[in-house]
C-alpha cells in the first residue's frame, strides 16, 4: 500500500477508474452524485496531476483510490459559520475522493482522508474544509469518523448536482 503523487502516465487508468466509479450501481446508492464528465471531468484531473495536487492509492501496484488536495472551493464556502478563522490559502480541500469498488471496505478511504491531514499539517495550513452532497452516505460517515466537525449545511450549486443541499465538514490542524 502506498500514497504518491499521480503522474502524467497515471491519467488514462484514474479517468478509467472514474468511470468504473461512477457506473458502479452501488455509487448512486451511496449519493455521490457524480457524473463522469462533469464532476470528475478530464480537465478537473489533467490540471491537478500537473499542478501536483493529485494523489493515488496503490494496492499491489494497482491505483484503486485518488483524490484532489488543493486550496479551491466553490462559492457559498464564505457563507459558512466554520469554527476557526482561516482566510484564503490558510485551508485546503479534498476533492473527487474515489475507491474503486471491489477495493471499498478496506480503510483505502479513511487512509487517503488522513494523508490529507498529515498532509495540512506538514504545510502549515490551519484546517481541511469540505462540502458533502446531502444524500451521500458514504462520506457522511466517512468524514466524522477522521475527526472532521459537522459545522453547517448549505445549499450549493455544481454542475452536476444541481443546486443542492450539502453538509460541510471542517477538521482543525
Amino acid at each position: 500500500m502506498s500514497i504518491r503523487l499521480a503522474t502524467q502516465s497515471d491519467f488514462d487508468i484514474i479517468m478509467d477508474n472514474y468511470r468504473v466509479m461512477t457506473e458502479y450501481p452501488g455509487q448512486v446508492d451511496a449519493g455521490a452524485g457524480w457524473v463522469l464528465g462533469i464532476y470528475p471531468d478530464e480537465t478537473m484531473i489533467q490540471e491537478a496531476i500537473n499542478l501536483n495536487q493529485y494523489y493515488v492509492y496503490e494496492l499491489e501496484d494497482k491505483i484503486c483510490g485518488g483524490m484532489i488536495i488543493n486550496e479551491a472551493y466553490t462559492e457559498g464556502y464564505e457563507k459558512v459559520n466554520w469554527q476557526i478563522q482561516a482566510d484564503e490559502g490558510e485551508f485546503i480541500s479534498i476533492h473527487a475522493l474515489g475507491v474503486m469498488p471491489e477495493a471499498r471496505g478496506k480503510g483505502i478511504a479513511k487512509a487517503l482522508v488522513q494523508f490529507a491531514q498529515a498532509y495540512g499539517n506538514e504545510h502549515n495550513y490551519k484546517a481541511i474544509r469540505i462540502d458533502v452532497y446531502g444524500v451521500n452516505r458514504a462520506g457522511k460517515k466517512l468524514y466524522p469518523a477522521t475527526g472532521f466537525v459537522l459545522v453547517d449545511t448549505t445549499e450549493l450549486y455544481y454542475e452536476d448536482t444541481g443546486l443542492g443541499k450539502y453538509l460541510m465538514y471542517e477538521y482543525i490542524i
